[in-house]
């Protein structure tokens, strides 16, 4: 109860001073938005060497929180990137943002000069933040939100140092890499999460992304689960990392006949774990989906269409996924970074078989890997691989080599690595 009182909290003061912040700015008044945002700055943590003040995002904000845990050297505050989107957009006429995107960013003309309008008023926001929450350098997730890009430019000139900490490290698995060609970057430091996407991305050759700019670091807020190695799960429970057919792998889908097959899977897949569920009530069976409510209402309504209650089946958008993982011994997923913290943990990985749908496997962690995971097509497939829900025996010099491939060093200290870095790149950064 106290949690869902506090978000409530949370969410009351997140639109408030949103609307605030749009008040200010359409009445004229874009001096107070300095006062706004500091209003609406999360604080992290509450010491440290230096203070970051970090562009927030949900899934970047977990590898935040994991570094104000393990890292300990930093202080960190959080304004979400939708306040700086508000901001942006006041600025841009409707012809500015006809078509905008991250992609065409810098490529595009801005009829009305939307963009230097609004750089010229960060140029005057950022010192008067600078002064009230006492920031050191910025972080952020990836190098192409388009907000951003005005505030890299403002911080450049104002000396305050940029850092990204490529959150999506799994783009060049899932054939999205060409996209980053239209990018550029002309911050200060890019730390990545593992050696194939550093040199994915050097290899473009894309504008700023330079050898002596990036450093690999691993994934802060997998430090979590190096931590209980020798915990053991709870019997019989299983959890399943729900996947939405909107995602990148359907995206990759040309064929539009099987796109619809593709779909069709993904719903037929959920209907095999709900039906194991109901069939096996001497399982604990939880459906994990993420924060939207679509991705729930995905789920319940194939839960819906079995027809009957399922007591031992939960489907939920709350809870800490590395303490579920710790908590179950049967981890089934997709495509999905869970799947590979549940190797850290040596929990067993089930996956559907959906090879038929696209030829080539880069999308595929697993693809050099299968003796790491158990790919099922029926609901006989899916029962016996629970049945036998006891990770593959494999040699550690196996697991390990998967994770140093995906995760860099596999010791639990990402989040030590990335604060080394920032602080490195604070401390180098001219006065």
């Amino acid at each position: 109860m106290a949690t869902l009182i506090t978000k409530l909290k949370n969410r009351v003061r997140f639109d408030g001073a949103l609307a605030a912040l749009d008040l200010c700015l359409n009445a004229g008044f874009t001096r107070l938005a300095p006062s706004i945002l500091a209003a609406a700055a999360n604080r992290i943590n509450r010491t440290g060497e230096f203070t970051v003040l970090c562009l927030g995002r949900s899934v970047f904000m977990d590898d935040v929180r994991a570094l104000a845990i393990y890292g300990r050297r930093l202080r960190y505050i959080s304004i979400h990137r939708i306040y700086w989107k508000k901001i942006f957009s006041h600025f841009l006429s409707a012809a500015d943002a006809q078509d905008l995107t991250e992609f065409n960013y810098h490529s595009r003309r801005f009829p009305d000069g939307g963009n230097e309008k609004y750089y010229h008023y960060l140029l005057q926001l950022l010192p008067r933040l600078q002064r009230r929450l006492g920031f050191h350098a910025v972080l952020t997730g990836n190098i192409g939100y388009f907000e951003q890009q005005e505030i890299i430019r403002a911080c450049r000139e104002l000396k305050i140092p940029f850092i990204v900490l490529h959150k999506e490290a799994m783009d060049v698995y899932g054939g999205y890499l060409n996209l980053y060609k239209n990018y550029r970057f002309d911050g200060d430091r890019i730390l990545f999460y593992n050696e194939k996407i550093k040199d994915a991305l050097l290899a473009l050759n894309i504008p700023g992304v330079t050898a002596d700019k990036v450093r690999v670091v691993g994934i802060p807020r997998l430090d979590a689960y190096f931590q209980d190695l020798a915990k053991p799960p709870r019997d019989k429970t299983v959890l399943f990392f729900s996947f939405f057919p909107k995602d990148k792998f359907l995206n990759m889908i040309t064929d539009q006949r099987q796109l619809q097959q593709a779909i069709e899977a993904y719903g037929q897949f959920h209907r095999l774990v709900v039906e194991f569920a109901k069939s096996h009530p001497e399982y604990q069976v939880t459906i994990k989906t993420k924060s939207s409510a679509h991705y729930v209402n995905y789920v319940t309504d194939i839960v819906a269409q079995v027809g009957t209650q399922i007591p031992n089946l939960v489907v939920t958008n709350q809870g800490n996924p590395a303490e579920l993982i710790k908590q179950s011994n049967s981890i089934i997923g997709f495509n999905s970074t869970a799947l590979i913290e549940a190797v850290i943990l040596g929990r067993k990985i089930i996956s559907p078989n959906f090879n038929q749908f696209l030829s080539d496997a880069s999308w595929d962690f697993f693809a050099d890997y299968p003796e790491l995971v158990t790919v099922v097509k029926t609901g006989q497939e899916l029962e016996t691989a629970i049945g036998n829900a006891v990770s593959t025996a494999v040699p550690e010099e196996y697991r390990q080599r998967f994770l140093q491939e995906l995760i860099y060093t596999p010791d639990g200290r990402a989040s030590g690595r990335t604060e080394a870095a920032i602080i490195e790149t604070i401390t180098e950064k001219p006065a």
